[in-house]
């Protein structure tokens, strides 16, 4: 953001504790994904699966 030194303390705080509040439970939903991703909903889905994910059957919807 070219105009972030320009910002009041209180609205850069602000800024940085949104990047956190999103930042940080997105880091720990990627590395903790092995605990609720089976290995066959990313497969279905067509991404990669992971080293660390769970094996089992797709979990479906009723």
């Amino acid at each position: 953001m070219s105009d972030y030194h320009r910002l009041l303390a209180a609205h850069r705080f602000c800024a940085a504790g949104i990047t956190v509040a999103i930042g940080l439970p997105a880091f720990l939903l990627d590395t903790c994904n092995h605990l609720f991703l089976i290995c066959a909903d990313l497969s279905d889905s067509g991404n990669n699966t992971p080293r660390d994910c769970a094996p089992g059957p797709p979990y479906r919807l009723r």
